[in-house]
């Protein structure tokens, strides 16, 4: 009984010093923003919109963020429109609120860039501008703010405040394609994109792939398209169409809007590939090799995949490789394996690039230059893990003479193709010469430093965005 006395005199004792606290933290802040500190005039103004410390009062607010505000802070100004935006602790103004958005908007704060961005889009507050709208969304966007990467995405695929660009779209789209509430959107301009092939090498397989997902997931438009495809490769197929065929037999292999059906693919496939169509080739070899649809029968598959990679089909030639290796289909040919397997490789397929940079199976063929090669060229096409692998060698001289250029060359391909935490990493590195609990140096050099930290931070790094203002990495630009 004691214990349980003792406590909940703790936990009261507890509460009493958080909300202590808290008063004491509000007090000393309003005494701060009374002096004219902006930085805290805004977190004063945040207290008193969320009741923190204080009583809720969001006049006081309005009045703390207009006196920041005032003094330039970008964030009191972003919050300022909103309070004129919405009516809250004053009288709705929307060209007042355009005009702190576009304050903020202008010192680079994302936030303010999409609702400035979406106000020229609607005419809110000002004279709609799709221009203008597309310029602060793509700013915004590039941030990482993910409401103004779908309205972008949207504006390149419709062609908004600039030329229609189905490439840039699709970039988009991606960028937003696992988001809980944009994905099945994102998706589906994805599959369309890939269908119709529309600034971007047409691209069935994906396309088939998402209008599936989207199907089993209930998505209208993704029924109503594959309905509609359906009904146009049946009937085109039926005629002698190779491609209706190949897409048929790809929607039956895959339950692409209907069901499953193994034998009505292997039919299709073969149909397309009698009359030259090369994926249907491909397709036809794996489901002879793997017996779907059809016996068991590596002889037969061997052959489509000979045909398949004679007519430079990369994935054809490399599974020619391996069945050649193993003897699959085939006598074993150690050469012959090695020739498809460099035929792939050259055409830049990565799977076989990957077996040649680092030959288990090749490994007396293949000597340190040649295969040092393939991992240049596997790095170039912008595998990070490769890249980094590089980027070792030539710091520390393993397999390669040591080289501290060719390294940051390879140092900066990784902050190229790699996410903001890599570039901040990176940026780290360059600022210090070194990084914490790692045994890399490099020369320090701050304008590389303040290059890939700007990269970072606009990629949604938080620790760039820290680091860029404790830093003042702006000096360097």
């Amino acid at each position: 009984m004691r214990t349980k006395q003792y406590l909940l005199f703790f936990i009261i004792l507890a509460c009493f010093a958080i909300i202590w606290g808290q008063g004491n933290d509000f007090t000393s802040t309003k005494k701060a923003a009374q002096k004219g500190d902006p930085d805290a005039q805004q977190k004063l103004a945040y207290s008193y919109y969320k009741g923190q410390g204080t009583e809720v009062d969001k006049g006081k607010a309005f009045y703390w963020w207009k006196k920041a505000a005032n003094q330039g802070h970008a964030k009191a100004q972003y919050n300022l429109g909103y309070m004129y935006n919405n009516g809250v602790g004053t009288i709705v103004d929307k060209k007042e609120a355009f005009s702190w958005y576009k304050k903020s908007a202008e010192q680079n704060y994302y936030y303010a860039q999409y609702m400035l961005a979406y106000m020229y889009d609607k005419g809110e507050g000002t004279t709609v501008d799709k221009k203008q709208a597309f310029t602060w969304y793509k700013k915004s966007a590039q941030q990482g703010h993910v409401d103004a990467i779908y309205r972008l995405a949207e504006m390149y695929y419709l062609g908004e405040g600039t030329g229609i660009d189905k490439k840039e779209a699709l970039y988009w789209f991606e960028q937003i394609s696992s988001n809980k509430y944009y994905a099945r959107r994102a998706l589906y301009k994805i599959a369309v994109i890939c269908y119709n092939g529309e600034g971007i090498e047409r691209n069935i397989s994906r396309a088939y792939w998402l209008y599936k997902i989207l199907f089993d997931s209930d998505v209208p438009e993704a029924k109503s398209d594959l309905a509609n495809l359906y009904s146009n490769n049946e009937k085109l197929a039926k005629e002698g169409n190779n491609q209706a065929q190949y897409e048929l037999a790809y929607m039956f292999n895959y339950g692409a809007g209907v069901n499953i059906d193994k034998k009505q693919a292997f039919y299709w496939f073969e149909k397309s590939a009698m009359l030259g169509h090369v994926e249907a080739k491909l397709r036809l070899a794996e489901m002879y090799y793997d017996g779907e649809g059809t016996e068991v029968d590596k002889k037969q598959g061997f052959n489509w995949y000979k045909e398949a990679a004679e007519e430079d089909n990369v994935k054809a030639q490399y599974e020619l490789a391996l069945k050649y290796y193993v003897g699959q289909g085939t006598n074993t040919d150690k050469q012959q394996a090695l020739y498809w397997m460099r035929r792939s490789a050259e055409q830049g397929y990565e799977n076989a690039l990957y077996q040649l940079a680092y030959p288990e199976d090749f490994r007396t063929e293949i000597d340190d230059e040649e295969s040092l090669s393939w991992q240049i060229k596997l790095a170039n096409q912008g595998n990070i893990d490769v890249q980094e692998d590089l980027f070792n060698k030539y710091y520390k001289g393993e397999g390669v003479e040591k080289n501290i250029e060719e390294a940051l060359y390879w140092l900066d391909k990784i902050a190229e193709e790699g996410n903001a935490e890599d570039q901040y990493y990176i940026a780290m590195l360059y600022y210090e010469g070194k990084v914490k609990g790692k045994t890399i140096k490099i020369k320090a050099d701050k304008k590389q430093a303040a290059y890939w930290m700007r990269k970072a931070k606009e990629n949604g790094s938080e620790e760039a965005k820290t680091a860029w203002d404790e830093l003042e990495l702006w000096k360097y630009e």
